[in-house]
């Protein structure tokens, strides 16, 4: 008890340990045995793949746009201030005890901001479940076309484009609103985790393998793979898209504050090595998935999401795209449980922000779950742009809500003087941050409307 009442005492105990029994199989075991609610690994891997599975197989196309060898060290460079302003959040609430993101601002920024705030969050859970929507038709398309149940005329017409998005709204996404045991079911880390691994291990496969026949059997595919000029090259417009992106992928400044709930015992040194492992291990996935599915095709047929690429284009290619339909089958499973988490959380957001607390009622539920899915649903249908909508998520809000912010409060939170050489550093820093911000929404829309 004494122990369990002074969390830094707790620090090089084990979450076995915690629970009341003790490790004795060494690292190996420690891994693959389970793991309890509040448990170290579990909050480690729940923060780390919150945005994996639909941000970042984007990465690829904007390698590309972005240069090889400058868009790794952005990808290391984000994650690094994504580190630091979750430490900032961290010592707030061992500091303060402020455990909610609008009781930080109210502490430390004007009060108005908190309507900025919630704006912004619900912008960005809306927008998720727009973009799930359109990743979920267009999954639909290729499942269908692959197995030769209808070809790319029939999702061609305007009407079966309705039909197939509202159907899946409608008959699938709102009847599953309605079960309120899907909330538990979708916080299964062991379920998320598994169809992530599923999912990475296909593509692996199949664009490893990929590359190495391209590679070594195709002379034409092998001269466009040679270290020239054009991988220093970048398009300037593109560059800030895929910082756009990137500010996307780290952004989980919402979530985190959670864990200072859920930890068992949450002192300091063990909520550094939640933010450490997941960040370190969100950048080697990013840089993986980015340079892979970059050399796995020439550039100029890198035009998609990597889960939709057609890897049959060459004549002596010698396995075919199954495994690839297999995978988007498991993608449109794990989409389908996911989307549930976005609408819970603008549910949330939306209710505390004008009634000014939460209830759950079940009329309340329908009625909100069909709003959602219709207005979600008709933006999909006109909308089918998936990398530009990233990218309009990742300026507009995921810039403020987990960088620009946090940095402005930093500033706010600190004792040191105003004209101290970190405030100044910092101040700087959300200058290009904004900026970034500002030019990657002022090119996705320019970009937008020239389609």
């Amino acid at each position: 008890e004494i122990l369990l009442s002074d969390p830094d005492l707790m620090d090089n105990i084990d979450d076995k340990e915690i629970n009341g029994s003790h490790n004795q199989g060494g690292t190996l075991k420690k891994l693959i045995s389970k793991m309890g609610e509040g448990s170290l690994r579990r909050l480690i891997l729940n923060l780390s793949i919150l945005n994996i599975c639909v941000g970042s197989f984007n990465l690829p196309i904007n390698m590309g746009y972005a240069s090889l060898y400058i868009y790794p060290i952005l990808i290391i460079i984000i994650g690094i201030i994504s580190h630091w302003t979750l430490n900032i959040f961290s010592k707030i609430y061992y500091r303060y005890k402020k455990v909610e993101y609008e009781e930080i601002i109210k502490e430390f920024l004007f009060r108005p901001i908190i309507f900025i705030y919630y704006f912004l969050m619900i912008l960005q859970n809306f927008g998720n479940m727009v973009l799930e929507q359109i990743i979920l038709y267009k999954l639909i398309c290729d499942i269908f076309i692959k197995l030769d149940i209808a070809d790319e005329n029939f999702f061609s017409r305007t009407k079966n484009k309705y039909f197939i998005i509202f159907g899946i709204a409608f008959f699938m996404l709102f009847p599953l609103f309605q079960i309120k045991t899907i909330d538990k079911f979708n916080k299964n880390i062991i379920f998320k985790i598994t169809i992530l691994f599923i999912i990475l291990l296909i593509l692996l496969i199949n664009y490893i393998s990929l590359f190495i026949i391209n590679f070594y059997f195709n002379s034409s595919v092998k001269d466009k793979f040679k270290i020239n000029k054009e991988y220093f090259l970048f398009e300037k417009n593109e560059l800030f898209n895929s910082l756009a992106v990137l500010f996307y992928l780290f952004s989980y400044h919402d979530s985190f504050l959670e864990l200072f709930q859920i930890l068992k015992v949450p002192s300091q040194r063990r909520v550094s090595k939640i933010i450490n492992r997941a960040i370190i291990i969100d950048i080697i996935i990013y840089l993986i998935i980015a340079i892979i599915g970059y050399f796995s095709l020439p550039f100029d047929i890198i035009k998609e999401l990597i889960i939709f690429r057609n890897v049959e284009y060459e004549e002596n290619h010698i396995f075919n795209d199954w495994l690839m339909t297999c995978g988007r089958i498991i993608y449109f499973i794990y989409l389908i449980f996911d989307i549930f988490k976005n609408y819970n959380n603008l549910r949330i957001i939306i209710l505390i922000s004008i009634c000014g607390f939460y209830r759950e009622k079940i009329s309340m539920n329908l009625i909100f779950s069909f709003c959602a899915l219709l207005f979600a649903s008709l933006i999909a249908v006109n909308f089918q742009y998936i990398s530009e909508f990233i990218c309009l998520i990742g300026a507009l809000c995921s810039s403020y809500i987990s960088f620009i912010i946090p940095l402005i409060i930093y500033i706010r939170e600190n004792e040191n003087s105003e004209f101290h050489w970190k405030n100044i550093f910092t101040f700087f820093l959300i200058i290009i941050l904004f900026v970034i911000s500002l030019s990657s929404l002022f090119f996705t829309i320019k970009k937008i409307i020239d389609y």
